[in-house]
């Protein structure tokens, strides 16, 4: 949060003077009532005692920051909370704690982008201008944030809701652009030193922290694999949070969409779960089997490499720089039928 009090702007810093209203509320019993009128306790602070008013400005912050993280390292999708745990706690030196940071965001663009483009074609949406087909299994992570933009865009227009619209915070896309700058400008910057990285991440943390919580909403979203089925209760292995140990859950099915989902209930499969959907990831997340042989790991779609007929599909495990290649052939239905969303013949 960049924004800070300022004594000749109340509302600089809306969501603070929220803050200072709730907390009033609730320390006290109520709103701030005087002879029936009632009163802003934020805007009564500002206007008289600026002082005190500027100084609770850290607590909120604290605060603020505190639930931010609490909420994504416990409940985000793997692929956002595993790096940035790592961002707060499980750092050695600061250039690796500006890699886990730029994850974060990575991994924020890289899910946004596999949730609403996933969605978009379990709902069969037309797909047309703006959009590009071949924009969709770009590398760019400029062309994925312009492609979630564009997705969401044509569903408004179309009138077919999707759930990803209200997940997406459009207001903060500005911001995760200027983060991609960012990032862009020290990707190509050659070996960076600890100086230059925690000023780096002084530049752009608070930037990390607002998207973060512009799309708290989240935490709604289920990443899973199929375990098995008790008459409508799905038990599936978890990818929330960001522990990589292994664990399950269950989820009570709509029995009027059982019949939709039924084809998606394989190990095989990547799962996203919101507000009563299921639909795959694949192939922007893909589980791949862990080194052990006992479990599988999150990876996530990187970029395409050769040409026909030996093309392949490039991902990355989470919380790992191993890449993984798999044949494009395997995704060629799910390829075809987001072909098929722009009027495009199977390839």
């Amino acid at each position: 949060m960049k924004a800070f009090p300022d004594p000749n702007k109340f509302e600089s810093v809306p969501r603070f003077n929220e803050w200072i209203d709730t907390k009033f509320a609730k320390d006290n019993g109520g709103d701030l009532e005087i002879l029936g009128e009632k009163l802003r306790p934020s805007e009564v602070l500002h206007k008289f005692s600026f002082d005190t008013y500027q100084a609770k400005f850290a607590e909120y912050k604290r605060h603020r920051e505190e639930a931010i993280i609490s909420t994504v390292t416990e409940s985000f999708p793997i692929v956002i909370a595993h790096p940035f745990y790592r961002c707060i706690y499980g750092f050695e030196n600061e250039i690796q704690r500006l890699q886990f940071l730029r994850d974060t965001w990575e991994g924020l663009i890289n899910f946004v982008h596999a949730l609403v483009v996933s969605e978009s074609r379990a709902e069969k949406l037309p797909l047309g201008a703006p959009v590009k087909c071949a924009n969709v299994l770009s590398d760019s992570l400029a062309t994925r944030i312009g492609t979630i933009e564009n997705v969401l865009s044509v569903a408004n227009s179309s009138g077919i809701p999707l759930e990803s619209t209200k997940i997406v915070n459009l207001e903060v896309v500005t911001t995760i652009k200027e983060l991609n700058h960012t990032r862009n400008a020290f990707s190509h910057s050659g070996a960076v030193s600890e100086h230059r990285a925690t000023a780096l991440i002084n530049e752009c943390i608070e930037d990390v922290f607002d998207v973060l919580d512009g799309f708290s909403l989240l935490r709604d979203v289920k990443l899973l694999r199929y375990d098995r089925l008790d008459g409508l209760q799905m038990r599936h292995e978890r990818f929330d949070g960001h522990a990589k140990t292994r664990r399950y859950g269950g989820i009570q099915l709509n029995p009027t969409r059982l019949s939709t989902f039924a084809p998606l209930l394989t190990k095989e499969e990547t799962l996203l779960a919101i507000k009563g959907k299921i639909f795959s990831a694949c192939p922007f997340l893909v589980f791949v089997p862990h080194s052990s042989g006992h479990s599988v790991q999150v990876a996530f779609y990187k970029k395409a490499r050769g040409d026909a007929p030996n093309r392949k599909l490039i991902f990355e495990i989470v919380g790992e720089a191993n890449e993984i290649e798999q044949d494009r052939s395997q995704f060629q239905p799910v390829i075809n039928e987001i072909r098929a969303q722009f009027g495009e013949h199977p390839e």
